[in-house]
């Protein structure tokens, strides 16, 4: 028999311990706004360029890099801004100000996001998530969108930093902790944002799927429109190029999508929709005739957002 991987491991272990306990504890829940759901990060490091760009019928979202001076911090991607992402809206909900304290360690901080805070070097845990921390609330985000007729041309548009006031100071002089001291501050656009429709999501299946960009991002946007079929009472069909502008930035152009992207976006979203089942058994999706289809299923997290006033109160 061969020895199973320790991606697999990790699936078969979220999957154990969610079918035996649905409903999760106080510090396993995670949320993330809706509109976040609908619109991902980039998968890899766009590199040098002046501006990130998706593009989703007449709605175009950018990203620009913040700087630290003339220098820039660089895009966001990857994993680490997707789970702080998560972390943020969920410091958020707990309490009723805007300033997020950091910690006084970096080791704490990273332990907290559910990364190795042992894990250094330039690939490291820690370095990624210090990296990213500041990629993340330094950079801007856009929405813009165009509606043009014969007569008439409308735009709507709005500019969002997440933290446009923060502080951070890492000390590296030795110390076992490596000080990690400051906070930020999120904008008032953002926080009404994170606060007003988060989607409850279990970070047992997150933590197991965090291999992938993808898996993290399907799983998301699984667990929001299940919550919507649920709402409805009916089953909410997606064709798959819909579902790659929304989500698979890394399988080519998305303002001009081919066959071959498509396809390439269904086999990679099968893959990672199996892996998904493996850890969080509850959702109901099929595949079939260019569309995803997304079933009303039970979600013991709705239930249990639904029915309590204080999330955080229930053990």
């Amino acid at each position: 028999m061969e020895k199973l991987t320790r991606q697999q491991q990790r699936l078969i272990n979220a999957g154990a311990a969610i079918r035996g306990n649905p409903y999760p504890q106080a510090d396993d829940i995670s949320f993330l706004a809706s509109e976040l759901v609908q619109t991902t990060l980039p998968y890899t490091d766009p590199g040098d360029v002046p501006i990130w760009v998706r593009y989703n019928g007449d709605i175009t979202f950018t990203i620009q890099q913040g700087y630290c001076g003339k220098e820039p911090y660089g895009y966001p991607y990857g994993i680490v801004p997707r789970i702080l992402l998560t972390w943020t809206t969920k410091q958020l909900l707990l309490q009723d100000h805007n300033r997020i304290y950091l910690g006084k360690s970096l080791r704490s901080f990273v332990r907290s996001l559910g990364f190795d805070p042992n894990s250094g070097g330039k690939r490291g845990d820690r370095t990624r998530v210090e990296q990213m921390v500041q990629r993340f609330f330094r950079a801007k985000f856009s929405t813009n969108i165009v509606r043009d007729s014969k007569l008439t041309r409308r735009l709507k548009y709005s500019d969002l930093q997440f933290a446009p006031d923060g502080e951070f100071w890492w000390d590296y002089s030795g110390d076992e902790e490596d000080v990690f001291d400051g906070y930020v501050d999120i904008g008032h656009k953002a926080a009404k944002m994170l606060r007003t429709s988060p989607v409850p999501l279990d970070n047992r299946a997150l933590c197991a799927l965090r291999d992938s960009c993808l898996a993290m991002d399907l799983y998301n946007w699984y667990g929001y429109k299940t919550y919507l079929a649920n709402k409805h009472g009916e089953t909410k069909e997606v064709p798959y190029r819909a579902a790659m502008k929304q989500l698979g930035c890394k399988f080519g152009n998305i303002r001009d999508i081919t066959k071959g992207d498509v396809s390439n976006f269904r086999r990679e979203a099968k893959l990672m929709t199996k892996r998904i089942a493996a850890a969080y058994p509850f959702y109901n999706i099929d595949f079939f005739n260019g569309v995803i289809y997304i079933h009303p299923s039970k979600l013991p997290l709705q239930e249990r957002y639904e029915s309590k006033s204080n999330l955080y109160s229930a053990s």
